[in-house]
């Protein structure tokens, strides 16, 4: 079951388990405890180390194993693409669609991907600011969910989104338009992040996956005012022209990287910036052909193998992997965990470093390393309590039942003991 804000656990916690991952270390502890109060990580290491106040909720789980709340790095929460009542050009186009219903939709998706274990989502895109009030509603207990970081409307020079967005609301162009553009999302503290466009995507019939759209000075510019006041950049990025692009402009994720090449994994290496594959995708394009436009079947079966063996040697040259699913981008919410089996299974990683791809690496890539992402003292308390052991078999993830019990700010939000 899922538990309310009200039926939270407000007085500290106290728990013990079998197995420990904190997120950092190479090998799970065994007979951990965790205590936590206001929210954060009091304690954790060795249950010999630590005894329950007076006033404590104690839980024991002998056989369990605890991790890091698990997070997406790359998910559309208002999308709705693989569901019946919905069929492809509403769920790309929202004929019929408002930003209200955009955000009740997401309300939905936030809760199922909190379900699953996912803690926390970056939202990479929110036209019409419905992603703003989910988020606050979230952190403010007025409806359940993963805890929501967001771009609002991203930025592209060719128009391809929903036709309710708001006059060019994400259509810029030039540097001194995306400059006040950037400032205008990051005023008083509205996005989290900012998104941008450097090529074309898969999804829209008309949009070529190796165009550029910004040129170097453009994203430049978008980098500079976010990195001027903390904040980051991410990028979707699949063709080669468009990743150089960005990496020269200073940004610093790299959404999809299908059409890497050594030059640019080697700018990728030199300044130290992150990846984002997004391999899941794919496989929600295979499940829901039926639904798709015959090019755009086409695209992304033309490019799936380029962007596994692109990403693959990325890896293997140590470009830091982030775990991010585009949900739902033809993957259902909260069937998140599918990327951890395919970074294992495609990609080659041990469980481990998927495991740390989705906590430690997710945290570190938004700039969030202080406040999530581990297991230690001082850090917000999301984790999880899971039957089965992930360093075994890393599918263990994708089976609600095995997550026995999902702690978010320090309080018991998913008990299914």
């Amino acid at each position: 079951m899922m538990t309310t804000p009200s039926e939270a656990l407000d007085r500290p916690l106290l728990i013990r388990v079998g197995k420990l991952i904190d997120g950092v270390s190479t090998a799970p502890l065994p007979d951990a405890s965790l205590l936590m109060t206001s929210g954060r990580i009091e304690y954790v290491g060795p249950s010999t180390g630590v005894s329950a106040p007076s006033d404590a909720t104690v839980l024991d789980f002998p056989k369990a194993m605890a991790l890091p709340g698990l997070i997406d790095a790359h998910v559309h929460l208002a999308d709705e693409m693989t569901r019946p009542e919905y069929d492809w050009n509403y769920s790309l186009m929202r004929l019929t669609s408002s930003p209200a219903f955009e955000a009740l939709k997401a309300a939905r998706a936030a809760r199922r991907t909190l379900e699953a274990g996912f803690t926390t989502v970056r939202n990479i895109g929110g036209p019409g600011g419905w992603d703003y009030a989910l988020r606050d509603a979230i952190e403010l207990g007025i409806v359940p969910g993963c805890r929501v970081f967001t771009s609002g409307p991203w930025l592209w020079s060719i128009r391809q989104g929903p036709i309710w967005e708001p006059p060019n609301e994400g259509v810029v162009d030039g540097s001194d338009a995306i400059r006040t553009a950037v400032r205008n999302r990051l005023r008083h503290g509205a996005a989290d992040f900012i998104k941008v466009f450097s090529t074309g995507s898969v999804v829209d019939e008309g949009s070529a996956p190796q165009g550029t759209h910004y040129t170097v000075e453009e994203l430049r510019a978008a980098a500079e005012e976010a990195h001027a006041v903390g904040k980051t950049v991410a990028c979707h990025a699949h063709g080669t022209a468009g990743i150089k692009n960005a990496l020269l402009a200073g940004i610093d994720t790299i959404e999809h990287g299908t059409y890497l090449d050594e030059e640019t994994i080697g700018l990728m290496l030199s300044g130290d910036r992150y990846l984002v594959p997004t391999l899941s995708v794919h496989y929600g394009f295979m499940k829901h052909k039926d639904m798709l436009a015959s090019n755009v079947t086409s695209k992304s079966e033309g490019m799936r193998q380029s962007r596994l063996e692109n990403v693959r040697r990325a890896y293997e040259a140590g470009v830091k992997i982030c775990c991010g699913t585009d949900t739902a981008r033809l993957l259902e919410h909260g069937a998140n965990a599918l990327e951890l089996e395919l970074l294992v299974q495609e990609l080659g990683m041990s469980p481990m470093e998927a495991l740390q791809s989705a906590t430690r690496v997710n945290a570190e890539a938004m700039g969030l390393a202080e406040r999530l992402g581990t297991l230690e003292k001082g850090k917000v308390a999301d984790l999880l309590i899971v039957k089965g052991d992930p360093m075994k078999d890393i599918r263990v993830l994708s089976d609600r039942q095995a997550i026995v019990l999902v702690v978010k700010d320090g309080r018991v939000v998913v008990d299914r003991r």
